[in-house]
């Protein structure tokens, strides 16, 4: 018999409820969370897990009820729940309690439209959303929503969230199961004051139930990474479970969950004398001198040639297309686009492994979460004789081979090697010398303005994004996006004359050359003439409030060079140049010194954070290196009039 809970919720929770939610407890509501908008005041989800003649039958159900404390209550009324093939919603209910004098306005919504999931930035999927209205809401307003969930795989079961960006003063999350079904749990952070957990047994039934109590607001903080990292979550997952004194295993580990992804896989692209992948790999190795060319020209084929499109439908967004299809009609998703540069090599007779990996939106590893949460995307990788492993990513139209996209740096793949073997890595961080920005700048002063002349190069990270950026624009586009871009002294900066060069798939750094001038940027006192020689900001801005509560990321780590060469204008000498200033740490290294010759004075910098991910204890050392730095950076070379 199927113990619910939710419906003793249900049942209870409108009793009274004008009597309840006096204009009284309104204001205390109100007093309590100051410049909140709404408060979540209880949030139930249950999810029964059984087992009938064998198969695993999954159920949640979900209650919510919010009060609504400021006039624009209205803000909240539109709302939508999704669902996708591996699910179904039933038992939708939302009605609002609107104040009307002493006692509560029923208002019950009736119209539910059911639609594609167009907020996603998948171009074709299953996934749908059901939308509809809260009626009546305002200033005082409850809202109670309750649904059934049917989850049709026991392979997702999804997860529990324990902070939102709103309070919450009641959470309850309940996993109630049969007795021969076997439970395992992935934590993040719930190690919380305003959370308990307890596990017990009811009726023959095993209970596992998180609960949490006024659970405080997620902050928004600079920098602050995606939400997965810093919040209490518990990611359920089937173990295994008994029938008739059989174990069957569902998701005990990384084994399990490679095992279930190589049941997509393993009868895609078995083909070994396709006429059409024979002729198109042929033409793209053509010449080639060793196994790394060939699968560079694969890479770089596949990156010119198939359009990335995203496409997920039911199994079919873990089941890659073959690569036959994807070579003749040139598209595909992420996974169609790896495992068809993995078949063709294969037809160049060389190895290449499919991969799944998480993007830096996950925080966990295999190991900690093996289940569908910890992935979303496919690579392919290959490894050399030497062990070296190049992490392919097609989806990067202009990324260099041998660079990882930059959101799966430091996240950990799961690399198939071949049939029931696979291995886990880690992709490496991409070093700041391989994301340079280099900028040589020519500068002196002419009929009382600064002008100059100066060549940027951009590498790696940078490169791609400016492609991505300057692709199909015009004249007149590229210029006014340079004059932000580029941009050095103050804001009365004007550069013209652009020239470019590089552009991929050339693999030399994408290079820029220009002129400029810059108003009122020199300051003169008597026979004494100022110059700042800084004239990029790469560290303005960058410090961060002493008491941040969370960690600061950065998609990328780069390294900045900068020369400057004034030439000293007639009739003047160079009185004063700054001392070299140096700042070398765990966090941050950053370098200026000048370099005088003849009638010139050159400032060199060089900057470059040393990591992408920082703890909220990084901080203190943080601001005192910027600190430092801005300090320099105001530094002037003084002039004087001979």
């Amino acid at each position: 018999m199927r113990i619910s809970f939710l419906l003793f919720f249900l049942s209870v929770s409108i009793t009274g409820i004008g009597q309840k939610m006096t204009p009284e407890r309104l204001r205390i509501y109100q007093q309590k969370y100051p410049s909140t908008q709404m408060v979540i005041l209880e949030d139930i989800e249950e999810v029964f897990i059984s087992l009938n003649d064998g198969k695993i039958n999954i159920i949640e159900t979900s209650f919510s009820k919010n009060l609504y404390l400021t006039k624009d209550a209205g803000l909240f009324r539109e709302r939508e729940i999704g669902y996708s093939s591996f699910s179904s919603i039933e038992n939708l209910r939302a009605i609002t309690y609107a104040p009307n004098g002493k006692k509560y306005k029923k208002n019950t919504t009736k119209d539910f439209k059911i639609s594609d999931d167009m907020s996603s930035s998948v171009f074709h999927d299953d996934s749908k959303v059901i939308s509809f209205i809260l009626q009546g809401l305002q200033e005082g307003a409850m809202s109670e929503l309750s649904y059934t969930r049917n989850i049709k795989d026991p392979h997702f079961l999804g997860r529990a969230v324990f902070q939102r960006n709103f309070p919450v003063e009641k959470q309850i999350y309940r996993i109630i199961t049969d007795p021969n079904i076997e439970m395992q749990f992935t934590e993040h952070l719930t190690r919380q004051s305003f959370l308990t957990f307890k596990k017990y047994n009811n009726n023959g039934k095993v209970i596992y139930e998180w609960t949490g109590k006024d659970a405080p607001t997620i902050l928004a903080e600079k920098w602050s990474p995606p939400f997965n990292y810093i919040i209490p979550q518990v990611f359920p997952r089937i173990a295994s479970y008994s029938y008739n004194g059989k174990s069957s295993a569902v998701l005990r580990n990384t084994s399990d969950l490679f095992k279930w992804y190589e049941s997509f896989v393993d009868t895609v692209n078995t083909d070994r004398h396709d006429p059409i992948i024979q002729a198109t790999i042929d033409s793209i190795v053509d010449g080639s001198e060793s196994d790394l060319e060939k699968v560079k020209r694969v890479f770089e084929w596949t990156q010119e040639n198939i359009k990335y499109v995203a496409y997920e439908a039911g199994l079919g967004g873990f089941v890659p297309r073959s690569a036959v299809s994807v070579c003749t009609n040139r598209y595909g998703d992420c996974k169609d686009m790896s495992s068809t540069m993995v078949h063709l090599l294969k037809y160049a007779g060389v190895t290449a492994h499919l991969t799944w990996i998480g993007t830096n939106a996950i925080p966990f590893t295999y190991d900690q979460l093996p289940t569908p949460s910890v992935d979303n995307h496919m690579i392919a990788t290959y490894i050399d004789k030497e062990g070296k492993h190049y992490y392919m990513d097609a989806t990067g139209r202009y990324l260099d081979f041998g660079t990882p996209s930059s959101f799966i740096q430091e996240q950990e793949a799961l690399i198939r090697l071949g049939t029931g073997k696979f291995e886990t890595a880690k992709v490496p961080m991409v070093t700041p010398q391989q994301n340079a920005i280099t900028d040589q700048t020519q500068v002196t002063i002419k009929d009382g303005s600064f002008v100059g002349s100066a060549t940027s190069t951009f590498n790696g990270y940078y490169k791609q994004n400016l492609q991505y950026k300057l692709e199909d624009a015009t004249p007149e586009e590229k210029a006014k996006f340079y004059k932000d871009y580029l941009r050095k002294g103050n804001n009365k900066f004007i550069p013209d004359n652009f020239k470019e060069s590089h552009y991929y798939p050339d693999p030399e750094p994408f290079k820029i050359t220009y002129n400029f001038t810059i108003g009122d940027y020199v300051m003169e006192n008597g026979d004494e003439m100022y110059v700042n020689l800084n004239l990029s900001d790469f560290f303005s801005g960058d410090k961060l409030k002493a008491e941040r509560k969370y960690p600061f990321t950065f998609k990328f780590t780069a390294q900045q060079k900068e020369s400057v060469t004034f030439t000293v204008p007639v009739n003047y000498k160079l009185d004063y140049t700054p001392k070299t200033i140096e700042v070398n740490n765990d966090l941050i290294y950053y370098k200026a010194y000048y370099q005088i010759d003849g009638n010139t004075v050159t400032l060199h910098t060089e900057s470059y954070k040393k990591k992408i991910y920082y703890e909220a204890t990084d901080v203190l050392l943080w601001n005192k290196s910027i600190s430092t730095i801005l300090k320099s950076q105001k530094d002037v070379i003084i002039l004087k009039k001979q």
